[in-house]
């Protein structure tokens, strides 16, 4: 598995031009991000882009599942380290 670092631009919001990347302009019954992993710098980050892709989704009658958004600290967490969640 290799990684792809992408450039997306600053002609337009960064959620904008993220599911401009990440969903297919016109959608047709689901559309399936369970794959992806998605490294934002905050967890409001996170949240936003999730709206920004559900909304997306909304409009054109499709479903969404979600990809896995996480932040860098994801990447420091051992697999036996106990998660705190509000």
């Amino acid at each position: 598995m290799s990684v792809e670092r992408l450039f997306l631009g600053w002609d337009a919001p960064v959620t904008a031009k993220a599911q401009e990347f990440l969903l297919p302009q016109q959608l047709s019954g689901s559309v399936d991000l369970e794959k992806e992993l998605i490294v934002v710098p905050t967890r409001q980050a996170g949240r936003r882009l999730r709206e920004t892709l559900a909304l997306h989704c909304a409009k054109q009658n499709a479903a969404l599942l979600s990809p896995h958004v996480v932040t860098p600290t994801f990447f420091l967490l051992s697999e036996n380290e106990p998660v705190n969640v509000a």
